[in-house]
C-alpha cells in the first residue's frame, strides 16, 4: 500500500469571531475535500489567491479600476492581512503538471511564493498606475486609499508551503508578483470600455454594495 505524503498544512491565522461563515465554510470544505478525494485516489490542490485579467470581483482589479476613475480604494481594517498571490496562468500550468505527473492521492500546494499585506499590494498597484498614467489627475493614486470596517472573522494570514511541488514536480511560478501585476494592470488599462460595460451590470453593482458599501459608511 502506497504511503501518501502531505505538504506542511496550510497555515491560517485568524482574529475576531471564529464563527464567521467564511472560516467555517473554508475549513469544512477542506475537510470534505481531503476525505472524499484522497479516498478516491485523486490529487488535492490548495492554491493561493489568484489574480489576472478579466476578473472584476477581486481585490486587484477593484484597486486598479477605482484608482483610474479617481474613486476611493477601500482597505479592510488596518490592511495588514497577508495573502500569497499567484497569477492565474501559473496556477493553470501547475494544475496541468499535477494532473500529468502528480501522484494519485497526494496533496499539492500551488502558490506564487509572494506573500504581501493587502495594504502593501494596494500601494504597489497605485505606484504602477502612477508610472503608467503620468498625466492622471489622481496621482499619486495612493491618496485614494480609504480604510473601511473590517470583514467579520477576517483571516489574518494565509500561508502555503511550496516546497513539495518544487521538489517532486520541479514546478515554480513563472511570474513574480511585480511582473504579474504589471501585465495585469496593462491589460485593464487597455480594456477600459469592456470593463465599463461589465461594471454597469446589476450583478456587479450589487456585489460592490454587499462587500464594501456598508463598510464604507461605517468606517
Amino acid at each position: 500500500m502506497a504511503v501518501r505524503t502531505l505538504p506542511e498544512p496550510m497555515r491560517v491565522f485568524r482574529i475576531g469571531d471564529p464563527k464567521g461563515k467564511y472560516p467555517i465554510y473554508s475549513g469544512e470544505g477542506a475537510a470534505v475535500t481531503e476525505g472524499r478525494w484522497h479516498n478516491k485516489g485523486q490529487e488535492v490542490i490548495y492554491a493561493s489567491a489568484n489574480y489576472s485579467t478579466a476578473m472584476l470581483e477581486k481585490l486587484v482589479p477593484l484597486v486598479l479600476l477605482n484608482a483610474v476613475a479617481g474613486k476611493p480604494i477601500p482597505v479592510y481594517g488596518d490592511g495588514q492581512q497577508v495573502r500569497d498571490w499567484i497569477h492565474v496562468q501559473d496556477h493553470c500550468e501547475a494544475v496541468e503538471i499535477i494532473l500529468r505527473r502528480g501522484r494519485p492521492g497526494e496533496t499539492y500546494h500551488v502558490g506564487g511564493g509572494a506573500p504581501s499585506t493587502n495594504l502593501a499590494l494596494i500601494q504597489q498597484l497605485c505606484a504602477l498606475l502612477d508610472d503608467k498614467r503620468p498625466n492622471s489627475p489622481h496621482r499619486p493614486h495612493a491618496r485614494l486609499i480609504q480604510f473601511v470596517a473590517d470583514r467579520p472573522a477576517h483571516d489574518r494570514r494565509y500561508d502555503l508551503n511550496l516546497e513539495k511541488i518544487a521538489a517532486t514536480l520541479d514546478w515554480s511560478p513563472r511570474e513574480s508578483l511585480a511582473s504579474g501585476l504589471a501585465k495585469t494592470a496593462e491589460w485593464y488599462l487597455g480594456h477600459l470600455e469592456w470593463v465599463d460595460s461589465v461594471r454597469q451590470q446589476p450583478g456587479y453593482v450589487e456585489w460592490l454594495e454587499r462587500n464594501y458599501g456598508a463598510r464604507e459608511r461605517s468606517a
